[in-house]
């Protein structure tokens, strides 16, 4: 009787609390950053992420709509989309076949060259937390499930070193501590694109 009398107890009290509308929730995620191009070590960097869908030629990028769909452009190293907000179908997020597929999806101008990452991490003083939004720091692993685990995650482009092993380099921001790192990272990852002159 005791545990049918708690159980109802908690009942009443769960109806009662406010759940977060969807407008609670667009209120906690359109918090606005500084959205204007930035410069740094005289690179200028897009306020943007990457968003398309094409490559430069007008062929299509497959779209990855499941983790399973994922995994197969994986294993079979095809090129991929996703999004880094599937509810809300925000952000896109590349695999690393997508990215050095030679039909391209930046003009070469554009890429996070080697060069322009070895840039990007000797400026040190970079708020890069000012700059960025929380889903740009979203990420999908090779097994297909999206994170964010507060890095913004930057594929780094270069024709020489790409095709090599498992892995491939990739530029990583900590988004709570703007420490920023060169790491080789599984192919297999999802991804953003930044455009960077």
């Amino acid at each position: 009787m005791r545990l049918i009398s708690v159980v109802c107890l908690l009942f009443l009290f769960s109806c009662g609390e406010k759940k977060p509308s969807s407008q609670d929730i667009d209120k906690v995620s359109t918090v606005k950053k500084v959205k204007k191009p930035i410069e740094i070590n005289g690179l200028v960097i897009q306020p943007n992420m990457v968003g398309v869908i094409t490559f430069l030629n007008g062929d299509k990028i497959p779209f990855a709509k499941t983790a399973n769909d994922w995994k197969k452009a994986i294993a079979l190293g095809q090129p991929a989309w996703c999004y880094a907000d599937t509810l809300n179908n925000k952000g896109i997020l590349y695999n690393y076949y997508a990215v050095c597929d030679k039909r391209g999806i930046q003009k070469d101008g554009n890429k996070l060259t080697p060069q322009k990452a070895s840039k990007l991490v000797a400026a040190k003083e970079i708020k890069w937390n000012q700059f960025f939004e929380m889903i740009d720091c979203a990420e999908k692993g090779p097994m297909g499930n999206i994170y964010n685990l507060n890095y913004l995650n930057l594929w780094i482009q270069d024709t020489l070193i790409q095709g090599q092993g498992k892995l491939s380099p990739c530029l990583i921001i900590d988004n709570k501590t703007n420490e920023i790192n060169i790491k080789n990272v599984n192919k297999g990852n999802g991804f953003h694109l930044l455009d960077i002159n």
